[in-house]
């Protein structure tokens, strides 16, 4: 789950009385375990703490009364989104060379004559010298159609990894928890800085995080399909489709709990119609949603349960 996800379920998991201490030792652990956890915990309560003119939820009294809950994190996460309104990416994405807002993509051509294309809410800026062509991608995806250079590599980096174009064309996507890259053409060479290393070729994909994941088969006509409309997924975890959905124009999205997050989904849908799609996506993964105006809150069918 997303820290920004994470701090919300939390904070309003927090408010229950009757939280067992192995659950306040469960947030302990996840506020601890990393300095992002940490700053979008108090992110979210010092948004809620100054807000005085509105009323602080009341505590769940009973514990399986799914739709309070729901109402609860729905009114955390409205005044959090209205609190802390960013551009689309966030406002990293505000110094980049170039940029993409909800629901729009784009064709870009880059200094040295290769091509690119930047999905909706996304962001990269490059840097392109004597000796090197460098792409930074900030927030989103985008597909490049590398000119290739045998003296001056092009390399793009995408969070702590660095995509190293051996003549190809290949999609980025960065997620909140990593990224992955999917070739359609040609050859690349991912690397981490803490080390770790992979060669992809034609046709193959890797997911990104702390460690390079195991290389998987892609089917090249489903590789940025975004840019004909269309995204495609395949035993995806929910948490990633709904970053698609969001970048797409389908609101803020929150998913409340771990379990749901992780479930894997298969399936496709519009780019152009992205509200419809999160209403099959919620059945798709048994999803409870609970919605007001562009907020959604999914839980899973068993989050409130009293074991």
């Amino acid at each position: 789950m997303a820290p920004r996800d994470a701090a919300v379920a939390w904070f309003t998991k927090l408010r229950d009385p009757k939280l067992s201490e192995s659950e306040r030792a469960e947030f302990s652990r996840w506020h601890d375990a990393s300095p992002e956890h940490a700053a979008a915990y108090e992110e979210v309560a010092a948004v809620w703490s100054q807000l005085d003119a509105v009323p602080a939820p009341a505590p769940l009294r009973q514990p399986n009364s799914w739709l309070r809950y729901a109402s609860i994190a729905a009114t955390l996460a409205i005044v959090t989104i209205t609190a802390l309104s960013a551009p689309p990416g966030g406002f990293r994405t505000l110094l980049a060379d170039e940029r993409t807002g909800a629901g729009e993509s784009r064709a870009l051509h880059l200094p040295d004559g290769s091509e690119a294309w930047l999905d909706a809410s996304s962001a990269l800026s490059f840097d392109v010298t004597a000796e090197e062509r460098r792409v930074t991608l900030i927030a989103g995806r985008a597909f490049f159609n590398v000119r290739h250079e045998e003296a001056r590599p092009f390399v793009v980096t995408v969070g702590s990894a660095q995509v190293r174009d051996i003549g190809t064309a290949f999609e980025i996507v960065k997620h909140d928890s990593g990224a992955n890259v999917y070739v359609t053409e040609g050859v690349v060479e991912v690397s981490l800085d803490g080390g770790g290393a992979a060669t992809l070729n034609a046709g193959q994909g890797v997911r990104i995080g702390d460690t390079i994941g195991n290389i998987q088969s892609v089917v090249a006509a489903d590789v940025a399909a975004w840019r004909t409309q269309r995204i495609v997924f395949v035993d995806v975890p929910l948490s990633l489709v709904v970053e698609d959905v969001e970048r797409h124009g389908g609101g803020h999205i929150f998913i409340m709990d771990d379990a749901l997050a992780d479930r894997r989904i298969t399936g496709s849908f519009d780019t152009r119609a992205p509200v419809e799609a999160l209403g099959s996506i919620v059945k798709l993964s048994k999803a409870r949603a609970w919605r007001a105006g562009p907020i959604t809150v999914l839980l899973s069918e068993n989050f409130l349960d009293p074991t």
